[in-house]
C-alpha cells in the first residue's frame, strides 16, 4: 500500500470506526461480533483501497461493505442454529425424561462429550461464529484442516444420535 492510500485510510478509519462500531452494535447485539466485524469492514477497504480512493462517498462504501458482512454473519448464524436445531431434535430421541430437557446447552455439552479435543475446539470456534481461516489461526491449523475437523465432528454427532 503506498504511503498515500495508507494515510487516507487511516484519516478514514479515525473518522469512521466509533459509528461503524455502534451500528455493528445495534445490528448484532454482540460486542465482541460487532468488534471483530468493524475491523473485517476496514480490512476489506484496505484490501479494495483503488475503488475506495474513486469512490464518490467512502463512508457509504464503508457501510455497504459493513452491510453486507452483517448480513452474512446472520447468515451462517441462522445455518448454525438450524443445524444444532436438527442435532438437538435428534438427542430428544436419545435422551430419556421430559423433552424440555433437551436445549443449546444440552447440546453443546452432548457435543464436548462426543467429540476429540481436536474436533471441539474446531466445532466450538465454528459456532462462536469464526471463520475456518480464523480457527486456522487461532489454532495454528490450515484451513483444509479446519474445514475437515468441523466436517468430522458434524458426521460424528450426526452418528452418535439414534436412528429414527
Amino acid at each position: 500500500m503506498l504511503p498515500e492510500q495508507a494515510a487516507f485510510l487511516h484519516t478514514l478509519y479515525d473518522a469512521n470506526f466509533a459509528w461503524l462500531y455502534d451500528y455493528a452494535v445495534s445490528a448484532l447485539k454482540d460486542r465482541a461480533a460487532a468488534e471483530e466485524i468493524t475491523q473485517d469492514t476496514f480490512f476489506t477497504a484496505a484490501q479494495k483501497i483503488d475503488e475506495l480512493i474513486e469512490h464518490p462517498n467512502p463512508k457509504g462504501f464503508l457501510m455497504e461493505v459493513m452491510k453486507n458482512k452483517i448480513h452474512e454473519y446472520w447468515r451462517q448464524w441462522n445455518r448454525n442454529i438450524k443445524w444444532l436445531v436438527s442435532l438437538e431434535e435428534g438427542l430428544l430421541a436419545k435422551i430419556p425424561g421430559p423433552s424440555g430437557l433437551v436445549s443449546f446447552s444440552g447440546v453443546l455439552e452432548f457435543a464436548r462429550e462426543t467429540l476429540s479435543e481436536k474436533e471441539w475446539a474446531v466445532f466450538s470456534q465454528f459456532f462462536q461464529g469464526n471463520t475456518h481461516g480464523e480457527i486456522a489461526r487461532k489454532l495454528d491449523i490450515t484451513v483444509w484442516t479446519s474445514q475437515k475437523r468441523l466436517e468430522r465432528a458434524r458426521a460424528k454427532l450426526e452418528n452418535a444420535l439414534p436412528e429414527r
